[in-house]
């Protein structure tokens, strides 16, 4: 976050909608000053890999993430994780999306992983105020992982996503991956302390 501070300025804090991390690499998207359109920024060990802007009317955008209530990085989400389930986690498999909830107006944690043995897909929500586990749902892998929109690879290539709805409230990987995109600023030092990247 703080390398994306750095190059188009801090203000643009106030206006991310998304933080994507999977593979070690974030993926920020911030809605641009003077327009709808969304820049998409890649980062990875504090470098800059790709960015592009999704045109104005391309997709629509979430809602600005108040990072002046993100007290819980991807450490304190992995941790948390970890405590849930008792069990080793595939650490490398692991995919975290930061999203503002639509149903309260605080960041969200959703982190998904399959299970291939098992063939299902873990998706589990935990709140990045207050570290709470909001909810979580074990999906049929088949239908969960056809694929996203814009999954973070070495070769940073899209695949299509579905548009699979999970019961019970929570956001299934396909409504994760699919949906939070189509649906203040905290000091630059407490960014720093509190983001990984």
């Amino acid at each position: 976050m703080r390398i994306v501070g750095n190059k188009y300025g801090a203000e643009v804090l106030e206006r991310v909608v998304e933080v994507h991390g999977e593979k070690g690499i974030w993926k920020i998207v911030f809605t641009e000053a003077e327009s709808s359109a969304l820049r998409k920024v890649r980062v990875r060990d504090a470098h800059i890999l790709t960015e592009n802007i999704s045109p104005a009317g391309s997709a629509a955008a979430g809602s600005l993430i108040d990072l002046n209530q993100l007290n819980l990085d991807s450490d304190g989400v992995l941790a948390t994780l970890q405590k849930e389930a008792g069990a080793e986690l595939p650490v490398a498999a692991l995919e975290y999306r930061l999203s503002s909830s639509p149903d309260a107006d605080t960041p969200v944690w959703t982190v998904t992983w399959p299970n291939p043995r098992e063939e299902k897909m873990s998706v589990v929500q935990i709140s990045a105020q207050s570290g709470e586990v909001l909810g979580r749902e074990t999906l049929p892998l088949a239908a969960s992982s056809s694929g996203t929109e814009d999954t973070l690879t070495e070769e940073n290539s899209p695949k299509k996503q579905s548009a699979t709805r999970s019961p019970r409230g929570i956001r299934g990987r396909s409504d994760i991956l699919d949906e939070v995109v189509q649906n203040v600023e905290r000091p630059a030092r407490i960014v720093r302390r509190i983001l990984p990247f």
